[in-house]
């Protein structure tokens, strides 16, 4: 099976998700706004793509001329994905430390995905320096 894949695209899109997440492009302040208050969920479906293309392009075999920009093209995914985890490690870094400096509700703390971040913070070894 022979495929055709437009680098150009994918890192398109990889440049464009990480400037709207970091608001360096003009935008109008309700996509600001969006994207700040949606920033997990989009951050999360980011890593969901990057691993998808990462799926599919890893086990493919390049032609003899394209070995170069293959690689090049794979470790700029996985660079693209790694910025993607190191967001969301910041931002459950950030969640946790707000908790544990202003508390949180008895509500919140019965939520089961707030209540196993912070316990696997809490456990020895887990916490950052």
């Amino acid at each position: 099976m022979n495929l055709s894949i437009d680098p150009q695209n994918l890192r398109a899109c990889m440049k464009l998700w990480r400037e709207a997440l970091t608001n360096t492009i003009p935008m109008a302040t309700e996509f600001h706004i969006h994207f700040i208050q949606e920033r997990p969920t989009i951050l999360g479906n980011y890593e969901k793509t990057a691993s998808a293309w990462l799926m599919v392009l890893q086990p493919a075999t390049p032609e003899d001329s394209d070995k170069d920009a293959y690689a090049t093209l794979i470790a700029e995914i996985e660079e693209f994905q790694r910025w993607v985890k190191e967001e969301l490690a910041e931002l459950n870094r950030l969640a946790i430390q707000t908790v544990l400096e202003e508390g949180m509700d008895e509500l919140a703390l019965k939520h089961p995905d707030i209540l196993s971040r912070l316990t696997k913070y809490l456990k020895p070894g887990n916490r950052p320096e």
